[in-house]
């Protein structure tokens, strides 16, 4: 089923979505971006778009739930051609790129250079920085060891990453995808707790570490993941969980044993 002639698709050099040709091949991309700008503020002057963008999105859920029970909903397509109609695509598409405006300029301090190639706002991005900086400025060794001097956390969208998180190697950053759904906190598959995972990486190929590939440093089931570095993600796991040894005490002796044998790195 097609809405005629209001048709939503995707923009990759705005990193936005625009009002026109939706069909529903788009509706998950669509809810998706819908998702993460449906809470904020109208910005000034756009309140009614604003109402529309929002019941668009409720629309859009409402659509994907009928459809996980096997049931097409018409009316939910009908009441976003409505909408589209009623308010205008370049009005939309206007009040969807303020709302999902991007920071190209980096963010330096004293702990890392921040870059945003996410569809983070301006706001959101600074946000984001002040939330990981803080972060990093309470970790102490090894952890800080991993810092280094010339870190880069680079958030991304899809496009770039398939996970949530990763260590580029070759170009020595750290690439976040903002728009994953993470637990929030510091608990473990947080954002914090998958920054600090990454630098376990960044860490191990910076220093010469022992040999944590053998399956006794197993620990959580994504541990036993093959990596790049050959030796999965058992040391990873290990110097992310080390920082808040408290919660992980079915991991308390390999904890111990792994923060004893980093004494002697350098």
């Amino acid at each position: 089923m097609k809405l005629a002639h209001q048709v939503l698709s995707l923009c990759e050099d705005a990193g936005a979505l625009t009002f026109a040709d939706l069909n529903q091949s788009t509706f998950k991309e669509f809810e998706d971006v819908l998702a993460t700008v449906a809470n904020k503020k109208a910005p000034s002057g756009m309140k009614k778009e604003m109402d529309a963008i929002k019941f668009i999105y409720n629309n859009l859920k409402s659509f994907r739930e009928f459809s996980s029970s096997g049931i097409t909903s018409t009316i939910g397509i009908k009441n976003i051609e409505n909408s589209i109609k009623h308010i205008g695509v370049e009005k939309l598409d206007a009040c969807l790129k303020k709302l999902t405006a991007v920071s190209n300029e980096p963010i330096t301090t004293a702990n890392a250079t921040f870059i945003n190639d996410s569809t983070l706002s301006g706001a959101s991005f600074k946000a984001k920085v002040k939330e990981l900086d803080h972060f990093l400025s309470t970790l102490k060794k090894p952890h800080s060891d991993a810092i280094g001097k010339d870190c880069v956390i680079r958030f991304v969208r899809k496009e770039l990453s398939k996970a949530s998180a990763k260590y580029k190697s070759l170009e020595k950053e750290i690439y976040l995808r903002p728009d994953r759904k993470i637990v929030d906190g510091d608990n473990y598959g947080s954002f914090v707790y998958v920054l600090l995972h990454e630098l376990g990486h960044r860490y191990e190929a910076s220093h010469k570490i022992p040999d944590f590939s053998k399956p006794e440093w197993i620990t959580t089931k994504y541990s036993r993941k093959e990596t790049w570095s050959g030796g999965g993600e058992h040391f990873a796991e290990l110097f992310s969980m080390s920082h808040w040894p408290e919660k992980y005490p079915e991991y308390a002796d390999k904890i111990t044993k792994c923060l004893e044998l980093l004494k002697e790195v350098k």
